[in-house]
């Protein structure tokens, strides 16, 4: 299923254009009301910013949608599930030995080491297998802590 986490300015409709909506993507909330509120399945839920200026020139629509599904936060909060996005900073400590390509002859290391990335009693169990992103846009992956 897809995660997001992020501000969609406006979805891409070109799927719409040859009738087939079974390309777009469905987009889900959870829309908490502070009191009930009378509303039918399949009922076309429509959200404005009422905070604004009614005489300003700017859209206060904020979002559309069907309802599909009635939600109980009480009772049904086990169905949904959530994520949180993580991020941790280390830094590179050495690299491992430089190789030469056979195909394009760069010079190229398959092996960095960094430090200050996890504690020494944390499991890196968790973490093998889980892609890591430099600040140049280099990725790679953590195969072991250092010494095993």
């Amino acid at each position: 299923f897809l995660q997001q986490d992020g501000y969609i300015e406006k979805l891409e409709d070109e799927s719409v254009a040859g009738n087939n909506t079974e390309d777009i993507p469905l987009h889900w909330a959870i829309i908490d009301f502070q009191t009930p509120v009378y509303c039918p399945l399949n009922s076309l839920i429509i959200g404005s910013r009422l905070d604004t200026d009614v005489q300003a020139n700017t859209c206060r629509l904020a979002f559309s949608g069907r309802l599909v599904e009635k939600f109980d936060s009480g009772k049904d909060l086990h169905k949904i599930r959530f994520y949180a996005r993580k991020e941790r900073a280390g830094t590179v400590d050495r690299l491992g030995e430089a190789h030469k390509r056979n195909d394009d002859g760069k010079i190229v290391r398959y092996e960095i080491y960094g430090c200050d990335l996890f504690r020494k009693e944390t499991n890196m169990n968790d973490f093998v297998g889980l892609h890591l992103e430099t600040e140049r846009g280099d990725i790679g992956v953590i195969q072991s802590s250092f010494g095993t």
